[in-house]
């Protein structure tokens, strides 16, 4: 990403990657605790996951094309939106089953 709101929107981007890191270890640890095989991997977890890569993502390099800044921002947005969905699925099977302990991390 790159204009005249580079450094604001890198510091919107970097708080959620660092929320989104920390979020995906409690997770991890939550399955171990039920005993179901967390993914071990980028591969693992970006098979699992709902949201798309982009192009430009990663180091940057002079032959990326990066996503204007309204892209980027639909695309987190986009993002965030099926993880507050998956999130509402998981609360409703850890309050059917009575896992407490599931729901309150969700």
């Amino acid at each position: 990403m790159s204009g005249s709101k580079f450094c604001e929107l890198h510091l919107i981007f970097e708080e959620h990657y660092t929320e989104m890191a920390g979020a995906v270890d409690v997770i991890a640890e939550r399955m171990r605790t039920l005993e179901v095989a967390a993914p071990g991997n980028c591969m693992e977890f970006s098979r699992l996951s709902l949201s798309v890569e982009v192009e430009g993502g990663g180091r940057a390099r002079r032959s990326r094309v990066f996503p204007a800044p309204k892209v980027g921002l639909d695309l987190l947005i986009n993002a965030c939106e099926k993880v507050v969905k998956t999130a509402r699925v998981v609360l409703k099977l850890a309050q059917s089953t009575d896992d407490e302990s599931t729901a309150a991390l969700v």
